[in-house]
């Protein structure tokens, strides 16, 4: 696994991390400021392709709430 998705598994502080048989999910904090977790969850939009998939989840307000990672072995 690379720098960057082990960097995400630790977690932050606008997200937390929920573990899964597939991969992780990034979510955010209640308390978070969401164009901050906004921006957080774009770089692994943008990063996805060989080594990993990540499928974004709306938070209905133009918004992610999460951002589910599934690694490619």
């Amino acid at each position: 696994m690379g720098m960057f998705l082990q960097s995400l598994r630790e977690g932050g502080g606008v997200y937390a991390v929920e573990k899964n048989e597939l991969g992780f999910a990034i979510v955010r904090k209640p308390d978070a400021d969401p164009e901050a977790s906004n921006e957080l969850a774009r770089e692994p939009l943008s990063q996805s392709g060989d080594d990993f998939v990540a499928l974004p989840v709306s938070d209905g307000r133009m918004g992610y709430e999460q951002v589910f990672i599934i690694p490619i072995d």
